[in-house]
């Protein structure tokens, strides 16, 4: 009986200090852009869009251009495109960056050029993009790794 005993008490420190340590946290769900013949679609699936940086790879601390291209639900390139908003941000440290100083300019054949990017750091970046196209106002996000 003592061994039993014994045998019982060592079995429960090794299986108490084996599932020591910190547990994992789950990640938050994020909205993971769907796509419609290589474009990203919105979240609500009310247009798609590509994103396009002029220089790769993407660098932080220095002024970068993105060109997004956006297109109606049946993949035609959009009519029209309005009150587009660019929102860098990087979830795993919960910030974004300063957007004071970029220009969006509205181009012809559904293209839009954000001028003066600013990623203050490299990593990985979320880019949710808000934009009225074709009169239906929705968000679209794209991924991308700064070095």
């Amino acid at each position: 009986m003592y061994w039993c005993s014994r045998l019982l008490l060592i079995s429960l420190l090794t299986a108490n200090f084996l599932g020591c340590g910190k547990s994992p946290e789950k990640t938050p769900e994020r909205h993971v852009a769907r796509e419609l013949g290589g474009k990203s679609l919105s979240s609500q699936e009310l247009f798609a869009a590509t994103l396009v940086w002029t220089e790769t790879p993407v660098k932080a601390e220095t002024y970068v251009q993105a060109i997004l291209s956006f297109y109606g639900k049946d993949g035609a390139t959009a009519e029209s495109i309005s009150d587009v908003e660019f929102i860098p941000t990087m979830p795993s440290m919960g910030h974004g960056t300063a957007m004071d100083e970029q220009v969006v300019q509205y181009g012809s054949s559904g293209a839009v050029t954000i001028d003066k990017v600013y990623l203050i750091m490299g990593g990985s970046w979320e880019i949710k993009v808000k934009a009225t196209v074709n009169g239906a106002t929705d968000t679209v996000t794209f991924k991308v790794d700064v070095q």
